[in-house]
């Protein structure tokens, strides 16, 4: 999960337990990163999602990266329309 410290949230799972690691994304190495963004990520036109009538996600949203994880982390709701609000 790309999180808002500009890291990749990622768990493990080991044989016996989970552990999650926080790499910043451009320290992956091009074999990891490349292929974890989507091909219509690099011609995106609506980043903010402009266009929807309900938007959830973590831009704008308060982050701590000592304490928020990424099964933890606040998310911002913004509703665009009445349409949204239904």
């Amino acid at each position: 999960e790309f999180m808002a410290d500009f890291r990749v949230h990622a768990r493990l799972r080991g044989s016996d337990e989970e552990e999650t690691v926080k790499p910043a994304y451009m320290t992956l190495p091009p074999s990891i990163g490349v292929p974890s963004i989507a091909p219509s990520c690099f011609s995106c036109f609506d980043y903010t999602n402009g266009l929807a009538d309900v938007v959830v996600g973590y831009m704008g949203a308060p982050f701590d990266a000592k304490r928020d994880e990424m099964t933890t982390a606040p998310l911002m709701v913004t509703v665009r329309n009445e349409r949204g609000r239904r």
